[in-house]
C-alpha cells in the first residue's frame, strides 16, 4: 500500500487488520493498521490539513468527521499515546489505514505468560503512563471506551495507549447507542443503562487494569452482561437501592433488583498490595460514576510521584 510493504500481520479483529509494514525508501519499521470498514464515494470531498498528519490521497466523504482520526490530531504527540505517523486512503478499495510507530508489545503479551505478578512500583509506573494518556484524552473532549490490556502499548517500561477505534466525543450528550466492544472492562453504568455514562467508564476500566497488573488475572471476567454485573456484586456487594434506582431511571430494563451479596472488597485478593494502592483501586472502581474519580484527581495523588 502506497509506500509501504508488509511484513507480517500482527493483528486481526472485527474493526481492523494490523500489520507490521516496512516503508518502501526509508526502511522504517511501522505497524499498519488497515480497517475493514469500506467508505464509499460521496459528494462531498475533504482533504485532511494537518503537516504532522499527512493523507495520502483526497477523502472523498467527511473524512473529519470520522472520530478515531479527530483524536488522532488532538492527541497523537502526547508521549504516552500512541505516534501517528500519517493516514492513507486507498481510493479504489475505499479502505482507510493509519500508520503507526511500531510498538514492542501490547500489555495482555507482556503478562500473559509471566510465573509472578509485577512488583507494585513496577504497576505504578505503568499506571502513572496509563492515567497521564487518559487525563490527556479527556483533556481533549474524548473518552476512549475499550481500555483494556491489548489497547496498552508497550516499547520498553513506556507506556502508550493506542487501539481508538471505540472512541467518542465526550462533548456528545448521552444516550450512545452503540456499546462497549470488551465485557470485561465495562463499567456498571453502561452495562445498566441505555448508554448513559461518560468518561468515567475509562476510570473504571483502568481500575480493572490496575488490579490485573498486580494479580496475573481479570477481575471480573464475566461470560454474560448480566455475569459481569454478578461478579461485580460478589466483589463489592449489591449496590444501595438509591444507586440502583438512579440507573433504572435511564434503563429499559424493567427490575435492576439483584440479589443481596456482602462487601467482600479486594484486600484480601491482593494482601501484597500497599493499603494506599487498594485504596485507589477502590476509588477507581466506584460504583457510581458521579463519586468516581478523574484521571487528572488521581495524578494529583502523593502515590504517583516519583
Amino acid at each position: 500500500m502506497y509506500n509501504y510493504e508488509v511484513i507480517k500481520t500482527l493483528s486481526e479483529g472485527n474493526h481492523a487488520e494490523v500489520m507490521q509494514a516496512r516503508h518502501i525508501k526509508t526502511d522504517d519499521l511501522a505497524a499498519l493498521k488497515c480497517m475493514n470498514r469500506v467508505y464509499k464515494k460521496g459528494t462531498e470531498s475533504e482533504e485532511l490539513e494537518d503537516p504532522t498528519l499527512p493523507l495520502c490521497s483526497i477523502f472523498t466523504g467527511k473524512i473529519s468527521e470520522i472520530r478515531e482520526i479527530q483524536l488522532i490530531r488532538k492527541c497523537s504527540s502526547h508521549p504516552n499515546i500512541v505516534k501517528c505517523k500519517e493516514i492513507l486512503f486507498d481510493q479504489p478499495t475505499g479502505r482507510l489505514s493509519y500508520v503507526f510507530e511500531l510498538m514492542d508489545m501490547n500489555m495482555y503479551e507482556a503478562i500473559k505468560d509471566l510465573a509472578e505478578p509485577l512488583s507494585e512500583e513496577k504497576v505504578k509506573g505503568y499506571m502513572l503512563q496509563l492515567l497521564k494518556a487518559i487525563d490527556h484524552l479527556h483533556q481533549n473532549g474524548g473518552m476512549h471506551r475499550d481500555i483494556k490490556p491489548e489497547s496498552i502499548l508497550l516499547k520498553g517500561d513506556t507506556v502508550k495507549l493506542g487501539g481508538f477505534g471505540s472512541c467518542r466525543d465526550s462533548s456528545v450528550e448521552p444516550p450512545f447507542t452503540d456499546c462497549l466492544t470488551t465485557r470485561w472492562y465495562s463499567a456498571p453504568e453502561c452495562l445498566l443503562t441505555d448508554g448513559y455514562y461518560d468518561a468515567k467508564a475509562d476510570i473504571w476500566a483502568a481500575g480493572c487494569i490496575f488490579y490485573e497488573l498486580l494479580t496475573l488475572t481479570p477481575l471480573f471476567p464475566g461470560c454474560s452482561e448480566l455475569d459481569q454485573v454478578l461478579k461485580i456484586h460478589d466483589i463489592f456487594g449489591t449496590p444501595k437501592q438509591e444507586i440502583l434506582e438512579k440507573f433504572q431511571i435511564l434503563s429499559s430494563y424493567k427490575d435492576l433488583t439483584f440479589p443481596f451479596k456482602k462487601y467482600s472488597g479486594i484486600s484480601k485478593l491482593i494482601p501484597h498490595a500497599s493499603f494506599e494502592c487498594r485504596v485507589i483501586i477502590l476509588w477507581m472502581l466506584t460504583y457510581d460514576p458521579d463519586k468516581r474519580p478523574s484521571a487528572s484527581d488521581l495524578l494529583k495523588l502523593p502515590y504517583f510521584e516519583f
